[in-house]
């Protein structure tokens, strides 16, 4: 197998037309690269050049507020992306990664896939658990906090997207944290929604609304939080058995986690460096006590320590169809 400099996956997208989408021919050309070199295509999966079109025939028509971000962004063209990305998938037999998945619609494309046996695995992301499209109906230019893609979706969504937590047809939750403020950035867009931002803060919140909603609600157990959270990446993006595991060989990374503290999120109170917080007012349950980082302590009483910390780790390349059986990755 060619060398990657310890390269295990690349990212590409479907949307963001003449900006990053790549077209189905170039998709097909990157998967047989990828699938021949061992790398995993992570998939931002939305119909770009139909985005584009419903884009421009909402601004044609004067429609400009932040809600139409949603409108013409609608559920169906993730689910068509995914649907595209996975037969191509079938035909290179590539490792495919399909980022923020925010439909349950999308997840039953990917879950009957991975019963196919095709080498598919995917993650969602806290806002799509828990929040919701109501958000774009805010008054003023407030809905422009949660201008993000894909965008919040109708409610009924984030059952399906917890049960495929439960049965591990999504093995990650990551935050696709982009934290642009909304003064200076966001407001970008204040007469076009188009212009927009596309993203929100979430990082700092990911491990403890995943807890409180997963954990302590019942929908998770504390083993199937940490697969989400941090094995199953490892174990995906080939740094498994160094990261991702407690064991005598591994990195001495260890997070001390305080299931009973308490708090409500606010952006006053916050770490990242934003102006606003998309969870703000939500209680958390948990917070983080210490971490050691490669047995160096990192944060100690929730406080981060200071010094450079990180390195680079060459990864392990991946070897197209370990991801069958995805359901018993943990």
């Amino acid at each position: 197998m060619p060398q990657t400099q310890g390269v295990s996956s690349v990212k590409l997208y479907l949307a963001y037309k003449d900006v990053l989408q790549v077209d189905d021919v170039s998709l097909l050309k990157d998967m047989r690269v990828c699938r021949e070199r061992g790398l995993r295509v992570c998939l931002h999966c939305e119909n770009g050049d139909v985005i584009r079109q419903l884009v421009d025939e909402a601004r044609a028509a004067g429609r400009l507020s932040p809600d139409q971000h949603a409108a013409t962004r609608p559920e169906p063209v993730e689910a068509e992306a995914v649907y595209r990305a996975l037969c191509l998938t079938e035909i290179t037999g590539c490792s495919l990664y399909v980022v923020h998945v925010s439909t349950g619609r999308a997840l039953k494309l990917i879950r009957e896939a991975q019963r196919r046996g095709l080498p598919v695995t995917a993650e969602t992301c806290p806002q799509y658990l828990l929040l919701d499209e109501s958000l774009y109906g805010l008054a003023g230019f407030e809905a422009a906090k949660y201008v993000m893609s894909p965008p919040l979706r109708r409610q009924k969504n984030q059952a399906a997207l917890w049960r495929g937590l439960a049965d591990h047809s999504l093995s990650c939750v990551g935050s696709d944290h982009c934290s642009f403020n909304y003064v200076g950035q966001k407001d970008l867009g204040k007469t076009d929604f188009s212009r927009i931002p596309n993203g929100a803060p979430g990082v700092e919140n990911r491990f403890g609304l995943l807890f409180t909603h997963g954990v302590a609600a019942g929908r998770l157990s504390l083993t199937d939080f940490a697969a989400a959270v941090s094995t199953n990446a490892a174990k995906l993006f080939g740094l498994y058995p160094r990261k991702g595991a407690l064991a005598a060989g591994s990195d001495a990374d260890i997070v001390a986690w305080d299931p009973v503290r308490r708090a409500i999120i606010s952006a006053r109170t916050q770490q990242q460096n934003a102006d606003y917080n998309a969870y703000e007012g939500m209680e958390q349950i948990g917070a983080v006590r210490d971490v050691w980082l490669r047995g160096r302590r990192a944060v100690r009483d929730g406080v981060v320590q200071p010094g450079p910390l990180g390195e680079y780790l060459p990864r392990q390349p991946v070897k197209s169809g370990e991801e069958i059986g995805c359901f018993s990755l943990q």
